[in-house]
């Protein structure tokens, strides 16, 4: 098991370096982050493609949940 101790890391996660990215817009500073949400996205649509899907998606859960009250 490799330990690494706080000192040793901490100058690459205090948020310095990234920070240069939001004053100067420079993407080869700072430290860009995934997190397990990551394995959810099977493409990547357009935004025309993505907010027809979100509508088509919440027009079907209206109809399916909601049917019954609005009829």
């Amino acid at each position: 098991m490799i330990r690494t101790r706080f000192a040793e890391i901490g100058p690459f996660v205090a948020g310095k370096k990234g920070r240069v990215v939001y004053e100067t817009g420079d993407l080869e500073h700072g430290i860009w982050s995934a997190g397990t949400s990551m394995g959810l996205i099977a493409d990547i649509p357009s935004c025309e493609e993505l907010v027809a899907r979100i509508v088509s998606e919440a027009e079907a859960i209206i109809r399916t949940r909601l049917g019954a009250m609005a009829a």
